[in-house]
């Protein structure tokens, strides 16, 4: 007998029985919500049913406190902060096997991910229900595409041109209008380049929904990017395709630079590292090659190392303005402040060069160490 039936039955004793009877167990106002249990087993669980009555179940773990009552919601895509629809089983009414199962009456739609949320609650009389943590799992709906021409999914967040913070979670949503399901995966397409020259990811999921923290996720500050999803029944073929959307990683707290419509521009004059801060201590995070050209952005104190988007990979670095030709006025750019460059150690130390051992400009122009200092006679290689 549940301890809520025991408490309600000591009520209801004559003063002579409850001499006889053991002390009864907690009474109900002790059940807190920080007593209540997540339930567990949850079905369907990654399975394809069919998408009308669904039956959803799932076991409550032992406590020394029952709830109420269950509450379940059903949802596809992004979860809805308040459910249109919300369904709730009253505790006391287990299946022959002790586990609880509802049927989803509300009709789904065919070829979906769902998923579904349950939480075990209390009634306090006050007209405030409360609820334990949610217990999650996710289905499909069938029926499974056959030789059918698939369709491309409608993508859906982050909104299009959309403004990400690169040091959250960002979450990838897209609706798959084909009424089946798609028999193999959809892959999430991420780059810095519109057309998807390279990819900074490429992910392979059968779900139409996928969240990762975006620091993680190596999304830049101050950065476009630009995504898409393939559809890949089997495997077998190539698409379709997703339209491109692009977002921004832009962190609320800093303040990107921007460039005016008469904006300087560099000029690589030689393969150049781009680095993450204006010294050769820093690491190298891009390529600026010959002949790429990159508005400028910033620069140090000294005005020989400029910031700029790289044109490869679309982030902020710096590049040694030595080897970089300017066109346009650098007047207006400002100093960019830049966290100091790491100590030099062991396995960190830049190599040593002896510019000296360059006889000529042009290999000394060559080496981003050294630099070419004119004199009445031909010049000489000097380290920088």
């Amino acid at each position: 007998m549940k301890i809520r039936d025991i408490l309600s039955g000591c009520r209801l004793l004559l003063p002579v029985l409850l001499l006889i009877l053991p002390a009864c167990g907690p009474s109900p106002a002790s059940c807190t919500v920080d007593d209540l249990q997540l339930p567990d087993n949850l079905h369907p669980h990654e399975e394809t049913v069919p998408p009308l009555d669904v039956s959803l179940s799932w076991h409550y773990p032992a406590s020394t406190c029952n709830p109420d009552f269950f509450e379940a919601h059903v949802w596809t895509g992004m979860e809805p902060a308040y459910p249109a629809v919300t369904e709730r089983l009253n505790f006391d009414f287990p299946t022959p096997s002790g586990d609880y199962q509802l049927t989803w009456n509300p009709p789904l739609e065919p070829g979906n991910t769902y998923f579904f949320h349950v939480s075990a609650g209390l009634g306090t009389g006050t007209g405030q229900d409360v609820h334990g943590p949610e217990a999650l799992s996710w289905f499909y709906t069938g029926p499974v595409c056959t030789a059918e021409t698939m369709q491309p999914v409608n993508l859906s967040n982050p909104a299009n041109e959309a403004t990400v913070d690169p040091s959250g979670d960002i979450t990838f949503v897209w609706d798959d209008p084909t009424p089946c399901l798609v028999n193999g995966l959809f892959e999430i397409q991420v780059s810095t380049h519109q057309d998807f020259s390279d990819y900074l990811h490429r992910i392979p999921i059968l779900q139409t929904l996928y969240t990762t923290d975006a620091s993680e996720f190596g999304l830049q500050n101050c950065t476009q990017y630009y995504w898409r999803v393939m559809t890949d029944p089997n495997g077998t073929q190539e698409g379709p395709y997703s339209s491109v959307w692009s977002f921004y990683a832009h962190d609320p707290d800093a303040k990107c630079p921007t460039s005016a419509p008469n904006a300087a521009i560099a000029i690589a004059q030689a393969d150049l590292n781009c680095r993450s801060g204006p010294d050769l201590l820093y690491e190298s995070i891009d390529s600026f090659l010959q002949g790429q050209s990159a508005p400028i952005l910033g620069r140090n104190e000294a005005a020989d190392w400029w910031y700029i988007l790289s044109p490869r990979l679309q982030i902020l670095c710096w590049v040694w303005g030595g080897k970089v030709q300017v066109q346009g006025d650098t007047g207006a750019v400002l100093v960019v402040q830049v966290a100091p460059p790491p100590q030099p150690t062991d396995t960190n130390m830049p190599q040593t060069v002896d510019c000296r051992g360059f006889t000529d400009k042009s290999s000394c122009d060559a080496n981003p160490a050294c630099t070419w200092a004119l004199t009445a006679g031909p010049g000489f290689c000097n380290n920088r």
